[in-house]
């Protein structure tokens, strides 16, 4: 098992996918989260919609409002001008751009690298397929980001996404 690069050990990731669209129109997935709860309130899910759509993964521990309270956490980053917004420079030429506590910038850094590198010595509850992405293998070729549940720290692989999302909780907390 990989040594804690943050506070925290890092077990839950969220995938976060490209936007589901239909008739040019952002969908919101009521089943990303199993039973549907997100923990979101309604205008923040279709924000959101228009950013990503969340994979469905499958375990119980992603469900009740746990990515809430993630997101929550980000925003307090920005809300407090605490918060890392950069890049990251992963093999091959790759770049990750991550949104992040200032405190934690450079356990985040590593930890994605880490991620990409050897995502199986974390023993995640279910695979985030960072590698797989970032290479465009089949089924993980419309995961763009992820949103790390644990540390609370997104990163994403598109720079379109990571810069919508980091000009809203610009617009709305800093």
């Amino acid at each position: 098992m990989v040594k804690y690069l943050l506070p925290n050990r890092t077990y839950l990731i969220q995938r976060l996918n490209e936007p589901a669209e239909r008739k040019g129109k952002a969908l919101v997935n009521p089943f990303s989260f199993g039973a549907g709860y997100s923990g979101l309130e309604k205008k923040t899910e279709e924000t959101l919609a228009k950013i990503w759509s969340w994979d469905y993964m499958g375990s119980a521990q992603f469900e009740d409002g746990i990515a809430q309270r993630a997101l929550k956490s980000v925003s307090e980053y920005f809300s407090a001008n605490d918060f890392a917004a950069g890049t990251c420079h992963l093999p091959d030429e790759k770049e990750v751009y991550y949104l992040c506590s200032r405190e934690d910038e450079k356990g985040v850094k590593k930890t994605i690298e880490k991620l990409y590198s050897d995502e199986r010595s974390f023993h995640l509850k279910e695979p985030a397929w960072v590698r797989q992405s970032f290479n465009n293998e089949e089924y993980h070729e419309k995961t763009a980001g992820w949103l790390e549940l644990n540390n609370n720290f997104i990163f994403f692989k598109d720079k379109k996404m990571y810069k919508r999302i980091l000009e809203q909780f610009i617009e709305h907390f800093v």
